[in-house]
């Protein structure tokens, strides 16, 4: 005699996952793209201002101070676009997996912590 299979339970978790779930989750995770990207410009804007102000110090004209501290600049926008990308794509995976659980909303707000506190330092400088 075989040994019946119990009938599989249904998933408590894709209860939660209704439109307006997923909605919200969209929409977070489309304010988390927004304002990555938007950062990229803040901090590159920040680097320029932090070495020109260094080479200004080191006793260079302003333009010349400008001059040296462009590629700052360039290089800062390379290394948050690739941070931004990883950001946006594996936390859009991220999101959808966990939509409407409390490790989403974790994840979103640890994240928009660290670029509140990113904008917070362009005040400063």
């Amino acid at each position: 005699m075989t040994a019946m299979k119990p009938e599989p339970k249904e998933n408590h978790l894709r209860l939660l996952k209704t439109p307006l779930i997923y909605s919200i989750t969209i929409l977070l995770w489309l304010l988390t793209a927004i304002i990555a990207f938007w950062q990229i410009m803040t901090v590159r804007f920040l680097a320029i201002r932090l070495a020109t102000s260094y080479f200004l110090n080191q006793g260079n004209s302003p333009l010349m101070a400008n001059v040296y501290a462009d590629p700052f600049g360039k290089i800062t926008a390379i290394i948050m676009t690739v941070i931004a990308i990883f950001v946006v794509v594996f936390g859009s995976d991220y999101h959808f997996d966990y939509a409407g659980q409390a490790k989403s909303r974790k994840l979103f707000a640890w994240t928009f912590g660290v670029q509140i506190v990113l904008f917070g330092l362009t005040y400063f400088f």
